[in-house]
């Protein structure tokens, strides 16, 4: 009897042409179609925005270190026709999943080994990511909210800065609102509801190959304080689909259970070390231990510019809140805005980018006090006080620009280690003149050419973004190595590579990626921070007495290190050395 209803419903889908069927469904996806206005804006942005990313972004730029393991890990699945066991500097490597690097291995085959293709899968994510919070927005609000959320979404400073590197957050941040997008559907949809409820497991089961455990739970979690939030608990023994943990399973179990009967030490340095490790505080790296105030920092540093349109989204809150209709609507976007703020803020070990986990629903928020923004024609009263806001930010940004200009010089200054002293100041001239501009469209109630010049000011920040990026590549990449072993190295089958302790195990993967060789670790004697769990990983790092060893023995080896730490050591050691191309305060020495 309880599914009386639910099979009345399905017998009146039943007897839909397949046209009808064909409306509703992509009615309920946002009214795309139906709306070709809104369905011509929808792609005009991305055509804007892809070109943007790809052009300003210069994406065939070298690798960085911290990124250069997105690149590297799928090339050596090419190298070792290994899809299963994911591998970095030639040794198994358990901290994520293969999703991503499956989709970049494709890449490789049909574009070709270069660093531009490890980014533009990260960037391909992105892009995937705000299409279906713009077909969510859509669903929730109305037609026109998508294509204002997919430019929000877009326009923002992290999503562009995470967009600069090869990475993988975005594909689990992308099945993660493909699975938060169906359920929603299963939720308030009449019809195809076991079709919405098995594409919501099939999502969550991707992001567990995207992320592992992490984006297993996070989807799970939300839904499960959401059906609380409404006492409807009732609900989720519906939610259990037989079908649906099924395909969940196909998902999970596979790759796991194969990479356990592969390797014994592989549930130990998943689970315990990579999740449990990471939310107290007990990884084998300590680099990502940092205060939940600096995380929270981030936040809201990394939001911008929407950061300051935070009096719109508490507007649109407290007024959908009194509002029986929307009240739902908003409970769910600010549950999955708050269960992972409040994950990540628990975690001891975190990264920045871990904020990206934070916006799409506050983008979805933000979408209809713009489009309310945009359609009034009166200035409300938070305009009448917002609008002062950018006169601050132009009268900080010149200030700021004259203490670049008078106190270059000063520790303090020093201390920010700004990559480009002359990029930051203009860009602060830069921000001086827009703001002023966008104040004086808001004060004459001008909106949509304030969003206009609110979309140019962005791009022109993303230019800037990317400059220093760039101005700061010394201090970020030891490409220059490599560049350096693959021109002296006459006989690389013979010669070692070494690396003195990089800030993590896995920077190592730009030599790797530029030599098509491993490199191995010189430990430091004392406080040193190379221990791991995984066997394989602690093979790769040698104790100053094996490293002399091999020096005794005669075998030519290329060491990459800080040029005074180095010269300090070795001539301590006895170990005679060339120094064969320098980058900054960091060179390559030959050893015999």
């Amino acid at each position: 009897m309880r599914n009386s209803g639910f099979d009345l419903h399905q017998q009146l889908w039943d007897n839909f042409t397949f046209s009808e069927k064909r409306s509703i469904f992509i009615g309920m996806l946002g009214n795309y179609s139906i709306n070709k206005v809104n369905y011509l804006w929808w792609i005009l942005i991305f055509v804007i925005f892809f070109l943007v990313y790809i052009y300003i972004g210069s994406i065939n730029r070298p690798l960085r270190n911290a990124e250069s393991k997105y690149a590297e890990i799928p090339r050596e699945m090419l190298v070792t026709g290994d899809w299963i066991t994911p591998h970095l500097n030639y040794v198994n490597y358990y901290t994520k999943p293969p999703l991503t690097f499956w989709i970049t291995a494709f890449a490789y085959k049909i574009f070709g080994i270069h660093p531009w293709v490890a980014r533009i899968t990260n960037i391909s994510w992105a892009f995937i990511a705000s299409l279906l919070t713009g077909i969510l927005a859509a669903n929730m609000f109305d037609s026109f909210a998508g294509p204002i959320t997919n430019a929000i979404f877009l326009l923002t400073a992290e999503v562009y800065a995470y967009c600069l590197d090869a990475g993988i957050e975005f594909s689990v941040i992308s099945c993660n609102i493909a699975a938060l997008l169906f359920f929603w559907l299963y939720d308030n949809s009449y019809y195809k509801k076991k079709l919405y409820l098995r594409l919501f497991y099939t999502c969550v089961g991707l992001s567990f190959l995207a992320k592992g455990i992490l984006g297993l739970i996070l989807p799970l979690v939300i839904v499960f304080v959401y059906l609380i939030s409404f006492r409807e608990l009732q609900k989720a023994k519906y939610v259990f689909d037989f079908i649906g943990i099924f395909i969940l399973l196909i998902f999970t179990i596979p790759w796991s259970a194969v990479m356990t009967l592969r390797h014994p030490d592989f549930l130990k340095c998943f689970v315990i070390n990579e999740h449990i490790g990471r939310l107290l505080g007990t990884l084998d790296s300590k680099d990502s231990l940092f205060p939940t105030s600096i995380f929270l920092a981030y936040v809201i540093g990394e939001f911008f510019p929407w950061i300051i349109f935070t009096p719109f989204i508490w507007d649109v809150i407290v007024k959908f809140w009194k509002n029986h209709q929307y009240k739902k609507k908003i409970i769910f976007l600010i549950i999955w805005s708050l269960i992972p703020l409040l994950l990540f803020s628990i975690a001891r070990c975190k990264v920045d980018f871990y904020s990206l986990h934070i916006y799409p629903p506050l983008f979805i928020i933000l979408s209809v006090g713009i489009e309310k923004m945009i359609t009034t024609k009166r200035e409300t009263r938070i305009i009448r006080w917002w609008k002062y806001l950018w006169l601050y930010l132009a009268i900080i940004a010149i200030i700021a620009y004259f203490i670049l200009t008078l106190k270059s010089k000063s520790n303090l200054i020093s201390m920010l280690d700004i990559p480009s002293i002359k990029l930051a100041k203009q860009f602060l001239l830069t921000s001086f003149l827009f703001n002023s501009l966008m104040f004086f469209l808001i004060f004459k109630n001008k909106i949509k050419g304030f969003f206009l010049l609110l979309f140019c000011y962005m791009i022109i920040f993303f230019f800037f973004t990317k400059e220093m990026y760039v101005a700061a590549y010394n201090n970020d990449s030891i490409k220059f190595a490599a560049d350096a072993y693959n021109k002296y190295s006459s006989n690389k089958t013979n010669s070692l590579l070494f690396s003195e302790e990089l800030p993590e195990f896995a920077h190592i993967a730009i030599l790797n990626f530029y030599t098509k060789k491993p490199a191995y670790f010189l430990r430091n004697n004392k406080n040193s921070k190379l221990h791991f769990i995984q066997k394989d990983r602690m093979k790769m790092c040698f104790d100053e007495d094996d490293f002399f060893k091999l020096v005794k023995k005669g075998i030519k080896i290329y060491y990459i290190g800080h040029i005074k730490r180095t010269k300090e050591r070795f001539n301590r050691m006895g170990i005679k050395y060339n120094i064969i191309a320098k980058n900054g305060n960091k060179a390559i020495f030959e050893i015999n």
